[in-house]
């Protein structure tokens, strides 16, 4: 009898805090629901005796019910779906232990703030997973897993929340000494001081500080290989827009709102929210504009037969890393030493996981070997295409070496790869039972051992190497060129463009929709089905962009080049990876500060999406002109002369070897 009050106990005071938690009918008579629900006899023979917070929580149940300490519990605890209830005042009571309470998917978060007596620890509730499981699934409709239910002590999960400690203080002084450099470098330079004869390397060094320096090479519009590549500046630009409108929702589904199971459902029945729910197709994209300006780069270098060695493809690791390192090392002192200071709050606790994966995991991060561990132990998990991006561009030699010694040798390589890739795919996806679909839960290995994996994304930045060889074939006298090429460029001409524009758009937009009748008719889509969709969309979707920028790319898409290739674009180009590192630190922020409980919709998730646009530029902006700028010209003066070489001839069109139009990430 005892153990059964107990179990009762813990889910009488679920369901207290819980109110529209539950279904009308559990309302209506909650004692007799539990009864039904949970009081049988085949949980009374199941469960044994659970420690003192059962016995704790069933005395505030009963004997204590309306004394002190179950005020306390009461009202201090959530009273419905994501109610996190009165955290400060429980977590000041001395007698109370403040702990979430929820089950967890992909998607969403549903949780409970309760208040529980201090006997209650993570480790004691969590002897209760099974019941909660069967509880949880009776008001969501579909199974539920002990695993899902998830407990989180706050107050010990944010312990270092809201301190200011040395490392904080050593960000301030080493962004303050980039300040003061930037100043006098600037100074300097506008009085001419840096004009006339050669300087030594430290007013060298300084010089490359200096603001107006920067600034006049942040403006400068013109791309100096071919003005038909400005078209990616404004392809770019708006990957990173649908990556950002993707992550505030994806963050939205996980914060503390009321409404958010009726939203959940509303938005899986919306069409025209796939485009959303697709948004990771623009991590493709960018997978796709580094491989073809990787291949610019390296085709560039190798030109020259003597270039062709071990020492120019270090050399290009080298200065990748160097050129890419600022805004990462930026991202990771912000993230484990200035969000620390934030308020303590319930609403995103993870915050304080991502801190602690990087004090323990950080190297991962700067060997660029992040993507090869567990997702939930990643230090700035979306720094995973990073990852990726270094990885492909240490193997993209081997495409271009293949290339060099003749078109044949390198299609066939790359046919190779492409193949490996799918069938590496296909099996991790087969074995591993994984769903694409938000309609079914995505464990945590979707992430870990195929979303984040190279092997698995490569496809796009195969096709974008693919691609720069058919621009480059086409930059040569008609005698010169392949056949197939002059081919593909004779079909660009009249109404051939807008057959391609056509194509591609019922190309792309067939793969960005799909997912919507995944989701809705997920029982029809068998492991079959569901793997030869996730082999297909996003190399299909590539494609697609291929059809719809190669007239450009050969001199005959005016149109789309006077639309995504406007100057406009391209100072916001340059600032697209500073955007992407810092637009999820953004977005933590906001979700930290959202009141608990608010009530969601789409205006609101459009007014985080346009302030996070806006602020991450901005920042990038600052960032970019203390922090990475100064590295890149700091690389040129000083990495490349010892080289014996100036940055221009290290490429086709005169630029470095890491074109501006490739320093970038998702």
């Amino acid at each position: 009898m005892v153990i059964i009050r107990t179990t009762a106990a813990i889910l009488a005071a679920l369901l207290l805090a819980a109110g529209v938690f539950a279904a009308p009918t559990l309302l209506d008579s909650p004692v007799a629901s539990l009864a039904r629900l949970f009081l049988n006899v085949s949980v009374a023979n199941r469960l044994k005796d659970k420690g003192r917070c059962g016995s704790r929580l069933a005395s505030l149940m009963t004997t204590e019910m309306g004394s002190q300490a179950f005020l306390t519990f009461f009202l201090n605890s959530g009273k419905r779906i994501n109610d996190l209830g009165n955290y400060l005042s429980c977590k000041n009571d001395n007698a109370s232990n403040y702990i979430l309470t929820g089950m967890s998917m992909n998607a969403l978060f549903l949780r409970l703030g309760i208040c529980y007596p201090k006997e209650c620890t993570v480790e004691e509730l969590s002897k209760y997973k099974p019941e909660l499981a069967s509880y949880f699934a009776s008001l969501v409709g579909f199974p539920v897993s002990p695993a899902m239910v998830k407990f989180v002590d706050v107050k010990q999960n944010n312990k270092e929340l809201g301190k200011h400690g040395t490392g904080y203080a050593a960000f301030w002084v080493i962004t303050g000494v980039l300040i003061l450099l930037a100043v006098v470098g600037t100074v300097m330079d506008e009085s001419g001081f840096f004009a006339g004869s050669e300087q030594g390397a430290g007013l060298r060094a300084l010089q490359c500080f200096s603001l107006s320096r920067n600034l006049t090479s942040f403006f400068r519009t013109k791309n100096p290989v071919d003005p038909n590549l400005e078209i990616f500046n404004g392809v770019r630009f708006f990957a990173m827009c649908w990556i950002v409108i993707g992550h505030c929702q994806q963050t939205e589904m996980l914060a503390p709102t009321f409404n958010i199971w009726n939203y959940y459902m509303d938005i899986m029945h919306n069409y025209w929210f796939s485009y959303v729910k697709s948004a990771t197709l623009s991590v493709d994209v960018f997978f796709f504009i580094s491989g073809f300006f990787a291949a610019l780069s390296f085709f560039g270098a190798f030109r020259d037969a003597k270039n062709r060695s071990i020492k120019t493809v270090l050399f290009s690791y080298l200065y990748r890393y160097l050129r890419l390192l600022p805004l990462l090392l930026f991202t990771l002192l912000f993230l484990m030493f200035v969000l620390t200071t934030i308020k303590d709050q319930p609403s995103h606790p993870n915050i304080q996981s991502q801190i602690d994966n990087c004090e323990k995991r950080w190297l991962w991060s700067f060997l660029y070997v992040g993507n090869f561990q567990d997702f939930n132990d990643a230090c700035i998990d979306w720094s995973w295409y990073l990852m990726n991006d270094m990885q492909f561009f240490v193997v993209a030699p081997i495409f271009v070496i293949a290339f060099l010694y003749s078109h044949v040798t390198g299609l066939v390589v790359l046919a190779v790869a492409a193949v490996g890739s799918t069938v590496v795919t296909a099996f991790i996806y087969v074995y591993n039972d994984l769903h694409t679909s938000m309609a079914k839960t995505q464990t945590n290995s979707y992430y870990t051992i195929y979303y984040s994996k190279p092997y698995c994304r490569i496809l796009p930045y195969l096709l974008g190497i693919f691609l720069y060889v058919v621009y480059k074939e086409s930059k040569k006298n008609e005698d010169e060129r392949l056949t197939y090429v002059t081919k593909i460029m004779n079909t660009f001409s009249g109404w051939g463009n807008y057959v391609f524009y056509a194509v591609a758009i019922v190309m792309m937009h067939m793969c960005v929709t799909t997912i919507y009748y995944f989701d809705n008719n997920t029982e029809s889509w068998g492991t079959g089905l569901a793997t030869l969709y996730e082999l297909s969309f996003r190399p299909l979707f590539v494609l697609g962009l291929i059809f719809l920028i190669l007239p450009t790319l050969i001199g005959k898409g005016d149109f789309l080049l006077a639309v995504l290739g406007h100057s406009m674009f391209n100072p916001l180009a340059k600032i697209t990876y500073g955007a992407y590192m810092l637009h999820l630190l953004l977005i933590n922020l906001i979700a930290v500060y959202t009141l608990s409980g608010h009530y969601t919709n789409q205006t609101w998730i459009w007014v985080q999406v346009f302030t996070v646009v806006f602020v991450g530029y901005a920042a990038s902006f600052v960032v970019s002109m203390i922090y990475e700028a100064p590295t890149a010209h700091l690389l040129k003066e000083f990495l490349e002369r010892s080289r014996g070489k100036a940055p221009a001839k290290l490429t086709e069109g005169g630029e470095p070897l890491v074109p501006k139009l490739t320093e970038k990430t998702e």
